[in-house]
């Protein structure tokens, strides 16, 4: 999933891209397809970029 791009000659988080990721991770645009024990770290992995943006993941919202 692409949650970076390049900005100033830099790799950076983009909060659309994680925020396109997130989705995808609750079902969003059909779902992820990748194996289920790596889904609970790639989620644990984007919930920091929630978190830097200081937001919460979907997965972790009432």
């Amino acid at each position: 999933m692409l949650i970076a791009d390049v900005v100033d000659g830099r790799l950076r988080a983009v909060p659309r891209g994680v925020m396109a990721a997130g989705n995808v991770m609750v079902g969003g645009r059909g779902g992820v397809d990748m194996p289920s024990k790596d889904v609970d770290r790639a989620k644990s992995h984007l919930a920091k970029y929630y978190t830097k943006m200081g937001d919460e993941a979907p997965w972790e919202r009432d």
